[in-house]
């Protein structure tokens, strides 16, 4: 009873739980007492006037601070309905600095397909409602040490593409349509295209978000589109500085250990050139977690060369390698490839086709597209003849 009288119950909080946005932010590692005292006292900020702006629920907490949204209820047409606005202790100021200046980067670019910055990185004087929040006034003066740093971006309602794979492999009787991880792969292509001397170091499902639709390209499938460039760096423009020792100590590390790039991971290799090209691996990884349900073997990446006889996912795996001298010829991948293959003579004396079973749960995700289209795992076909080309 003194629990709830410390914390009475609110019939309309300003906060909710989102634990749909994928594993990496949790509004749950913030209390709900602190998720509410923090949005609470959000209306006192200069910026996000209470009459305008509604404090809405805490998205969730990274590791550089924490994430909440808020609505617009005001009258002016041209301004964003709901912005994410992240906020970050003072010490952290850098990383945030570093993200809101590659967000205005991409964002002068038009690009749907990463999240839109609308106010550059920012300090501010904190409300003292948790660690992520301080207070900077100790002893009667003002601690500029203490100040919170904030960027208020583009927010993405339908979570991030972790929540997603979490949903597609709930069920086992739905396989994710194969237009959709065209038009995935197409978003991930795009984001990239506008990175150019930048390499993003965490291409990972958690680190796309996905978007509404608009009129133009994502009328039928919304957009996906990067985000956090926290641990992101831009690039030396020449081959000769990547090979200096300050570049590569500061970029062999930067990555989720599971989604690292293979120029990262095998520190001796003559062709090593840690570049942007890492944001090419990214997005051939997270189109191959999708598929498969697995992670990229990057220990092999550079040793393993495909045999006779192995699977054309074996053979694929090899193609992301760097050393063209490891890369196996078009004739021996056609040669090995598994029984759909159209330039099979005798399929026969090949093993099943072995469907791929990619989990899709129709009754939780936001998006109707990707469930009006799913449709049961086939049956493995009898003969090779059963198999009909996608248009």
């Amino acid at each position: 009873m003194a629990e709830q009288a410390a914390n009475p119950t609110n019939a309309n909080p300003p906060y909710q739980y989102n634990d749909n946005v994928g594993s990496k932010f949790r509004a749950g590692a913030v209390s709900q007492r602190r998720q509410f005292a923090w949005l609470e006292r959000s209306k006192y900020w200069p910026d996000l006037p209470q009459a305008e702006w509604r404090a809405e629920k805490v998205l969730g907490k990274g590791t550089y601070g924490l994430t909440g949204l808020w609505n617009y209820i005001g009258s002016n047409p041209n301004t964003p309905r709901q912005i994410a606005v992240k906020q970050s202790q003072g010490k952290y100021a850098s990383a945030l600095e570093r993200e809101s200046k590659m967000l205005h980067l991409t964002s002068s670019t038009g690009t749907d397909h990463v999240v839109k910055l609308y106010k550059d990185c920012y300090r501010a004087g904190g409300t003292g409602t948790f660690v992520d929040d301080p207070l900077p006034y100790r002893s009667g003066s003002y601690r500029e040490d203490l100040e919170v740093v904030r960027i208020y971006m583009e927010y993405a309602p339908g979570g991030d593409a972790q929540a997603l794979y979490n949903l597609i492999r709930s069920n086992s009787d739905y396989v994710i349509p194969e237009e959709h991880l065209w038009r995935m792969l197409e978003c991930f292509a795009s984001a990239c295209l506008v990175l150019r001397a930048i390499c993003h170091f965490d291409l990972k499902l958690e680190n796309i978000l996905i978007g509404g639709y608009d009129t133009e390209t994502h009328q039928r499938f919304p957009a996906f589109k990067l985000a956090d460039f926290g641990i992101s760096t831009f690039t030396p423009i020449s081959r000769q500085e990547r090979r200096l020792p300050n570049w590569i100590n500061g970029a062999q590390w930067r990555a989720t250990p599971q989604w690292m790039s293979p120029e990262q991971y095998h520190e001796i290799h003559p062709n090593r050139d840690i570049s942007e090209m890492t944001n090419v691996w990214g997005i051939g990884a997270l189109i191959h977690r999708l598929i498969t349900n697995q992670m990229l073997d990057i220990t092999r990446s550079f040793m393993h060369k495909a045999s006779d006889g192995s699977s054309y996912r074996s053979a694929l795996i090899v193609q992301y390698t760097a050393d063209n001298n490891k890369r196996p010829s078009t004739q021996h991948n056609l040669q090995n490839f598994p029984t759909p293959a159209p330039i099979v003579s005798n399929p026969t004396n090949k093993p099943p086709w072995p469907p791929v079973r990619i989990n899709l749960s129709p009754d939780a995700n936001p998006h109707e597209l990707f469930f009006k289209d799913a449709v049961p795992v086939p049956r493995i076909p009898e003969d090779v003849t059963e198999l009909t080309p996608t248009p």
